[in-house]
């Protein structure tokens, strides 16, 4: 027969196996999620110049387009252009505003060319949110750990408690 002190240090032993196995898991857990959050926001980081550049760019054109749409509103045709195509007047109006729907067609096609910077931001919003989703995993996995540990975390230092 098993005296109760045996029978208590087994009991204590496998409750020391059974916590070990938990903190390994714990701690395997805690490592893919560190990991995953570690290239989450590396990606993030990575993501930033671009979708700045991205905005800039399309500010650029965007702007360019509105002061080539006042360019072109401020030209006034003469008077004489129904009747006399001709005139060197009538031709060097035609060139002016010629010139300027051509550049203002380039830089619309430029634009439709561009990547979409909101489309760009959705993915950086929905990578944040990954991010915000794994630093809560890691936490919760770093407060269990210490708190199977017998610490206490104060002020982002861990003491035993």
């Amino acid at each position: 027969m098993i005296s109760v002190e045996n029978a208590r240090a087994i009991l204590k032993q496998s409750e020391a196996a059974a916590a070990a196995e938990r903190k390994a898991t714990l701690v395997a857990q805690l490592k893919t999620i560190r990991a995953e959050l570690l290239s989450c926001t590396r990606e993030l980081a990575k993501r930033e110049q671009p979708i700045l550049k991205a905005q800039a760019d399309l500010d650029a054109i965007r702007g360019a387009l509105v002061n080539y749409d006042a360019q072109l509103g401020s030209l006034e045709k003469p008077a004489v252009a129904d009747y006399l195509p001709d005139d060197p007047e009538v031709q060097a109006w035609r060139k002016q505003s010629d010139a300027i729907v051509a550049e203002m067609t380039r830089l619309r096609g430029l634009r439709s060319d561009m990547p979409g910077v909101e489309r760009m931001r959705a993915e950086a919003v929905q990578l944040q949110n990954t991010v915000n989703a794994l630093q809560h995993q890691e936490n919760g996995l770093l407060n269990t750990l210490n708190n199977s540990l017998g610490l206490a975390s104060i002020e982002g230092r861990s003491i035993p408690s």
